[in-house]
């Protein structure tokens, strides 16, 4: 259950790659999707959820709780009615099958209203998925029941973009070969700091003779709802007055998979100016490192941690000289770009969607073992049949599952 294309937004794409590994995995996998308002018919979706609606909520989840064995929740505060919690709780609340949930945002100190919103819903959730270890540890200092259920997933990024080849991508960019390519892709809005990169290329480019920086990606639609293309227009005339509109490059349309591994493989170094602290995943960056791209970027969490692996370069929020000065090292410091990349690739390598999608079908195939434990023990109290259908340790669920079960994502 998330959002789901063709909404147009990063969590709607995870939510489709999940389904897509899991049916890969061998799994039957409904899908529900959250939407603004009913009738969208939206293909690859059974059912539809209205996320400001409770009805709408008490209705799917009626309708999952018998059609499905286990209930994969994708969250984000934004999609399930804002501020409130009510239309979270009344589909946990109704479900009578097991759920877990995928936490997208997780702060270092969550708000009261976050903290009431979530407290109900994961302590009913048979396991409660993260994308790293740190996410983990500030996850249970808040809710100290979760400590033996929350699990690490990485975040995954799809096969593709996995053993780069130059072989032909910067002929289908129109670019020269020996021209360095900066890049950064996703939904635009004013958090993603992409100002920041555009004042730092004149310095750049006085070092870097030959470069481009590709923007690839539409203004999210939500900024548009609210402030039109603004943000947009004023990156554009902000390259404009700084004399490198030449060399500063928007691609504006939402890219796909296959359009995302040309521009990354073409890549030499990717940035994210991210302006939120506490940011603890970041899908863009995620698919850098799995197509073995180096990277520079300001010390949002999710970066830190990539960077202490040798992957990138971090540098202050809105320090656009200290900006500029990494993207010039890492540009013209040949061995150190290419130890990055070498190291980019050894940390995403169990990080492809097929890979990941084996890892979340042990984890649920295990939810559904202790499920039909406890279904068991409540039919017969003899221990020899108890003993017969324990479940598997979930070691052995991650590594060797190969049951197919009926999900929903």
């Amino acid at each position: 259950m998330g959002t789901f294309p063709p909404r147009p937004c990063g969590l709607a794409t995870f939510t489709a790659d999940v389904a897509a590994s899991l049916r890969n995995a061998g799994d039957v996998v409904v899908v529900a999707s959250l939407v603004e308002a009913s009738g969208h018919g939206l293909d690859g979706a059974t059912y539809e959820l209205v996320q400001s609606s409770e009805e709408s909520a008490v209705a799917v989840a009626t309708l999952l709780s018998n059609d499905v064995d286990v209930v994969l929740i994708q969250h984000e505060f934004g999609i399930f009615d804002g501020r409130g919690s009510a239309v979270l709780r009344a589909l946990t609340d109704n479900l009578t099958v097991p759920y877990v949930v995928t936490l997208h945002t997780v702060l270092a100190q969550f708000e009261r209203w976050q903290v009431r919103a979530l407290a109900a819903p994961l302590a009913g959730a048979a396991l409660v998925f993260v994308f790293s270890d740190e996410a983990v540890a500030l996850v249970t200092s808040q809710f100290a029941d979760l400590a033996s259920k929350c699990c690490v997933v990485p975040h995954a990024a799809p096969a593709a973009l996995f053993g780069r080849s130059r072989d032909g991508v910067r002929e289908r960019m129109n670019l020269a070969e020996h021209t360095m390519v900066i890049s950064t892709f996703g939904l635009l809005s004013p958090s993603k700091g992409i100002e920041h990169v555009i004042r730092a290329m004149p310095a750049v480019r006085q070092r870097v003779s030959d470069v481009v920086y590709l923007v690839a990606g539409r203004t999210h639609p939500e900024v548009v709802r609210r402030k039109g293309e603004r943000y947009r227009e004023s990156l554009v005339a902000l390259a404009h007055a700084l004399g490198v509109d030449d060399i500063v490059r928007f691609r504006d349309w939402f890219h796909d998979d296959d359009e995302l591994t040309v521009l990354l493989h073409a890549t030499d170094l990717f940035v994210t100016p991210y302006s939120d602290a506490e940011q603890i995943v970041s899908g863009a960056l995620s698919f850098a490192i799995a197509a073995g791209v180096p990277f520079v970027s300001t010390p949002y969490r999710y970066a830190t941690g990539l960077a202490r692996q040798g992957c990138g370069l971090t540098v202050p929020f809105g320090d656009d000289g200290a900006l500029g000065d990494a993207v010039t090292r890492a540009l013209t410091e040949n061995e150190l770009r290419h130890e990055m990349a070498a190291r980019a690739t050894a940390v995403s390598a169990a990080r492809s969607w097929p890979q990941v999608g084996q890892l979340i079908h042990g984890l649920l195939d295990h939810v559904i073992d202790l499920r039909w434990a406890e279904v068991v023990h409540d039919v017969d109290r003899s221990a020899s049949v108890l003993s017969m259908r324990m479940p598997r340790p979930m070691a052995m669920a991650m590594a060797m599952a190969t049951d197919a079960a009926v999900l929903l994502v």
